[in-house]
């Protein structure tokens, strides 16, 4: 396992905390759908929306829909 610390892009210092940790679980974990995430990150998937905003605002983060009629989020 690496021991190099992650490193938030520039562009996010004035993202919201969730939006870095969102940002954070992608960069680590790959695409994940917003169940995912909040499973990983222990939050309710319902209060992502103000931070997926800021990532797209950041050009960092897109989207796609899955077979299952999820969203798949990863890093752009």
């Amino acid at each position: 396992m690496s021991n190099d610390a992650l490193t938030i892009p520039a562009d996010l210092t004035s993202c919201s905390p969730k939006a870095k940790l969102i940002y954070s679980a992608l960069a680590m974990n790959g695409p994940l759908t917003r169940q995912q995430l909040g499973e990983t990150l222990r939050l309710d998937p319902d209060y992502f929306d103000h931070a997926f905003n800021q990532l797209r605002e950041a050009d960092v983060v897109w989207s796609r829909p899955t077979s299952t009629g999820e969203t798949l989020y990863s890093l752009r």
